[in-house]
């Protein structure tokens, strides 16, 4: 009786063992697929899949405007890749503008979009330019609803990612204005520190 129990259990705890590690491993291939469809950069790559004008705008740009497009699911693995990437760009506070491409993001976690209010932080306290591609509308609300679209100005948000690298070409000849894209930072808004993110 009791060897029976004793196997009976073994065989339920290594049953147990095999869903938590297929669950491990269904994440982490998850993560490495949305880490694939990241793309930053500030020049046309085979990488970017840029139409003709969208790269002829970012070589003209020398540099100064930074591309960071996502195409697919969004959550705070991808997300905190995101911020790690642009951080790890070469001058990547200097930079004019920062053009943010999530078109084709069907989907985002609060997380997530924590993660894209803490770009937005960094954006301002660089003085940068930030110029948004909305993506689909529960997205939209998804961030929306924590305050983040709101720091966006109305006038910085494009459905078109050439829309938005034109008028972001357009930040060095209009310096002296006032373009950063920024609104007032939304005291709702209690995004996660970047301090608080495990890189």
């Amino acid at each position: 009786m009791t060897v029976a129990w004793l196997t009976t259990m073994l065989t339920v705890l290594i049953t147990v063992v095999g869903w938590i590690f297929a669950s491990l491993f269904f994440v982490k291939r998850m993560a490495d697929l949305e880490v694939a469809n990241l793309h930053i950069a500030t020049k046309h790559t085979p990488s970017t899949l840029l139409f003709p004008e969208e790269a002829t705008i970012l070589e003209q740009a020398n540099g100064k405007i930074l591309l960071i497009h996502v195409d697919g699911p969004m959550s705070f693995g991808s997300a905190k890749n995101m911020v790690r990437r642009w951080e790890s760009v070469k001058g990547y506070n200097t930079f004019t503008s920062v053009v943010l491409d999530l078109s084709k993001v069907p989907a985002i976690d609060r997380t997530a979009s924590l993660a894209v209010g803490d770009m937005l932080n960094i954006v301002q306290m660089h003085h940068q330019h930030m110029f948004f591609m909305a993506m689909e509308s529960h997205g939209t609300k998804a961030l929306d609803g924590l305050g983040v679209l709101g720091q966006i100005r109305p006038d910085h948000r494009f459905a078109s990612r050439l829309d938005a690298l034109q008028k972001a070409s357009m930040v060095d000849q209009e310096s002296s204005k006032d373009l950063s894209g920024i609104s007032s930072p939304n005291r709702n808004l209690r995004a996660t520190p970047l301090t608080g993110l495990i890189f």
